[in-house]
């Protein structure tokens, strides 16, 4: 039984003439040379729907002279096939795509479980609060969580502890910012091909110097580094290392080089 012909809105008009390209599917004339029409793939008197599926763009001309037939060749039968198919793999990707992106948050959520649960273990009796946990959120955004792990052991080094096993609320205070500002540097590290260097020539320094303090490392580094994009040689730092007998000696020295380079000294 043939169904009965149905008006067509101008929404499903224009999704069909999206889908074809705005061409005439049987002879290609296209928008606006053409005056576009929607036909029937499988003609209404042979049973065809009036659905999405069974319309089809066509130029008046071609719509008009084709009557209650379907094309021999099926070749818009076949272009819809395709299209169909090119549809479902575009939605199975998307599945794929949202299903990785949900993979990698649960990775991030797990890594910030076990940078908090190294943080807790390292000062026992204290807990990270939102603050921290905020922090160390945004730090395993942009640095590796090995290099995470390795600046809060170098960090756990400087915590202490009661009699009773509990950390000092002295050395908990500011033991995230302690261990973002070594994690990053870390990361800075690994993008410096010449920092092994740096650190053969202050482990030369912090032998010959007595008064080698606490934050000796850090700060030495920061100077050599400073000292190396002015354009210093490995040479004449590893001679002000080798020629320092005190803190203030080597860093004395080492902002002369920088100076003498160019670059500005700092206050």
């Amino acid at each position: 039984m043939a169904s009965k012909r149905k008006g067509i809105s101008k929404r499903i008009r224009f999704e069909v003439f999206k889908r074809d390209g705005f061409a005439c599917q049987y002879c290609g004339a296209k928008a606006p040379s053409a005056v576009l029409h929607i036909d029937h793939v499988e003609p209404l008197a042979k049973g065809g729907e009036n659905e999405i599926l069974n319309y089809i763009t066509a130029c008046s001309d071609c719509n008009l002279g084709k009557g209650p037939r379907e094309l021999d060749d099926q070749s818009a039968l076949h272009k819809q096939r395709a299209q169909l198919d090119d549809l479902n793999t575009r939605r199975e990707q998307l599945r794929l795509m949202i299903s990785w992106k949900d993979g990698l948050k649960d990775l991030e959520l797990e890594k910030i479980k076990a940078v908090t649960q190294r943080m807790n273990a390292m000062h026992p009796g204290w807990r990270l609060n939102e603050e921290g946990r905020s922090d160390i959120t945004k730090l395993v955004a942009k640095v590796p969580i090995e290099l995470i792990f390795e600046a809060i052991d170098i960090v756990s080094h400087s915590i202490e502890k009661h009699w009773d096993g509990r950390a000092t609320r002295r050395s908990v205070t500011g033991v995230v910012d302690r261990v973002a500002r070594i994690a990053t540097i870390k990361l800075e590290d690994l993008k410096n091909p010449g920092i092994q260097a740096l650190y053969y020539i202050r482990g030369i320094a912090r032998k010959r110097i007595p008064t080698w303090g606490r934050h000796s490392d850090w700060q030495a580094m920061a100077l050599l580094k400073r000292a190396q994009k002015s354009g210093a040689s490995e040479v004449d730092m590893t001679d002000v290392a080798t020629g320092s007998a005190s803190w203030w000696q080597f860093t004395d020295a080492i902002e002369k080089l920088i100076a003498s380079k160019g670059q500005v000294r700092e206050p």
